[in-house]
């Protein structure tokens, strides 16, 4: 008989070295291993008669099912094949969190550890390949090497909740070695999540955030001032003073006026259709480039005439997320702002009910998609669908709490997991 706790733990692992596999080596395995997830999910509805639990997964590809006809009859920017494309890329994190908040998994000591040593072995692999010509080959770029890094941390200290407490602190040490081992890949973006990490491991108390106290206030006031020294280069590099177009030719330089250009865009093209955007495959995304069909939409914006977006140069298409919500409208926007905000409420039974750790690692992944979507794919790529997936996990053990239980929850105490974090940390 499936064991479909068993099996979405293979899948899980599968999904974990997506991350190494598929920005390169074969770029469609987190595909597969997302299909299979989806499948696992279709039988534990039909044989074991579970639908209620797999609501937000029938939610998330009933609204990208009808954008995808909308797609087609409405706008028609683009030519179906490359709407289909695109909607696989928009429901592959909806997978990921969908199917593992119903199936709600838990994983047992020993598969925990297991998950730890492939940890351990994607680290050491990304870092010893970065410095041969193999790394050209494998992991390819910089960014995946960063998100590989970041991801693992992720997913190391999720495993490590429940340990004992010594065991939990000499594990906070080894994440964090993981984390300053991931500085090489060098970006500016790389270190600012890191920033971000640290600090919730170090820094963090709960309540640091609803009570504003003087010292509270200049502890965030450091986080961001963190973020923001560690990230100004890129910052000032992309979006301020940028490249002159017109100087002598420099790719770094000409992606200055691509990735603007997306941002100031995609403004125009959320106006111009307002209420539910211009469909799939027509602005931000890899299937609205020459990959497989040139979108029209580019064309009545000029954005034709931009290096980097043009047909016979269009590599920066998708270089960034939050352009692409342009393409869901404002129902669209609206949607993917309430679904951080139903995170955060979450998030608040979680601690309240599962501890401390959780609640950090959930928190985390917010900030981590939220910062790399700036300047990537972030949420529709293999790291977007590794954290979505871990998401899931965090949250699945308040999945079945009513609004009176939950009510109840949230005015507990916190001074209890306060306390033992702090213990823990120090370790």
């Amino acid at each position: 008989m499936l064991s479909i706790n068993r099996t979405y733990f293979y899948l899980f692992c599968g999904l974990f070295i997506s991350l190494f596999i598929s920005p390169f080596i074969f770029m469609i395995f987190d595909e597969l291993i997302l299909a299979l997830m989806f499948f696992l999910g279709i039988l534990d509805m039909l044989y074991n008669r579970n639908w209620k639990k797999y609501k937000i997964l029938l939610a998330g590809t009933g609204i990208l099912t009808f954008y995808m006809f909308y797609s087609v009859f409405a706008y028609s920017y683009n030519v179906p094949k490359a709407i289909i494309k695109d909607f696989i890329i928009w429901m592959k994190p909806v997978i990921a969190f969908g199917i593992t908040y119903a199936i709600m998994p838990e994983f047992s000591r020993a598969q925990k550890q297991i998950i730890r040593v492939i940890s351990g072995g994607l680290c050491l692999l990304g870092f010893g390949l970065y410095f041969t010509p193999l790394f050209w080959v494998t992991l390819f770029h910089e960014y995946y090497l960063g998100s590989l890094f970041l991801c693992t941390a992720v997913v190391f200290l999720i495993t490590a909740d429940n340990d004992e407490k010594y065991v939990l602190g000499r594990n906070l040490k080894k994440i964090v070695l993981i984390l300053l081992a991931g500085l090489v890949c060098g970006r500016s973006k790389y270190f600012g999540s890191v920033v971000v990490l640290l600090f919730m491991i170090y820094v963090y108390r709960p309540g640091i955030f609803s009570k504003m106290t003087l010292k509270n206030g200049l502890i965030v006031f450091a986080l961001f001032a963190g973020v923001i020294v560690v990230a100004w280069e890129k910052i000032k590099f992309y979006f301020i003073t940028g490249g002159d177009p017109t100087s002598v030719f420099d790719e770094d330089l000409m992606v200055t006026v691509a990735r603007p250009m997306l941002y100031v865009a995609g403004v125009l093209v959320l106006w111009d259709h307002f209420l539910l955007g211009s469909g799939l495959a027509s602005f931000a995304t890899s299937p609205s480039s020459t990959d497989i069909n040139y979108s029209n939409l580019y064309y009545e914006y000029g954005l034709d005439n931009v290096w980097g977006l043009s047909p016979s140069y269009d590599s920066f298409i998708s270089d960034t997320f939050y352009p692409a919500l342009a393409q869901f409208g404002m129902v669209g926007v609206v949607l993917f702002i309430y679904v951080w905000v139903w995170f955060g409420q979450k998030l608040r039974l979680v601690i309240r009910k599962n501890g401390i750790v959780p609640f950090i690692v959930g928190v985390s992944i917010i900030t981590l998609l939220l910062i790399d979507s700036i300047a990537a794919p972030g949420i529709i790529n293999s790291f977007g669908e590794m954290l979505m997936a871990v998401m899931g996990i965090v949250l699945a053990p308040v999945r079945n709490i009513s609004k009176e239980e939950a009510k109840e929850i949230s005015h507990r105490p916190l001074e209890q997991e306060t306390s033992y974090w702090r213990s823990v940390r120090t370790i």
